[in-house]
């Protein structure tokens, strides 16, 4: 089929609906395996955005830029800005930004360094049930459970 719509040819010559129809034919065919057309791959000159916009993105977990606003500091589109995210990193950029997120949350409630409603805060969240609820999402485990565990680690790691 590809061969025929390549080089015109079928009974007579292919008409320009028959030509649609390989075409259409082709297509579906090729969606339907599951490939999906090769992209290519950031250009060095779009990497070093990327990583600056990653860089911008982490700068403050408490309160994330605009996806508009990100890509515009990077000099890139949001379409090519989360292309290269994705290129890049393996995922989205709130999918990046959420895991950032919950990493500090995780390192704070563990080293004890604060509460758990406090380093909700300091990771952006205003509200402390949705904070448990996404870090137990995320990690497993409850920050309350976390703090409890560190705060036992501690006491049996800590001389009497």
């Amino acid at each position: 089929m590809a061969v025929q719509l390549l080089h015109g040819r079928g009974e007579g010559g292919a008409s320009r609906l028959l030509r649609d129809a390989w075409s259409l034919e082709l297509l579906a065919r090729y969606t339907a395996c599951g490939v999906a057309p090769r992209q290519a791959p950031p250009t060095r000159a779009e990497r070093d955005a990327i990583e600056h916009a990653r860089t911008l993105l982490l700068r403050n977990l408490a309160s994330a830029p605009k996806l508009d606003e990100l890509a515009a500091a990077c000099g890139l589109s949001v379409y090519r800005m989360n292309r290269g995210f994705r290129a890049i990193y393996g995922q989205s950029v709130h999918a990046l930004y959420q895991r950032e997120r919950m990493a500090a949350a995780w390192r704070l409630i563990e080293s004890s360094a604060m509460d758990v409603g406090s380093a909700g805060e300091q990771v952006g969240y205003s509200n402390l049930s949705h904070f448990s609820d996404n870090f137990r999402r995320h990690h497993g485990i409850l920050p309350s459970e976390l703090k409890r565990c560190a705060a036992g680690s501690l006491r049996a790691a800590s001389p009497q």
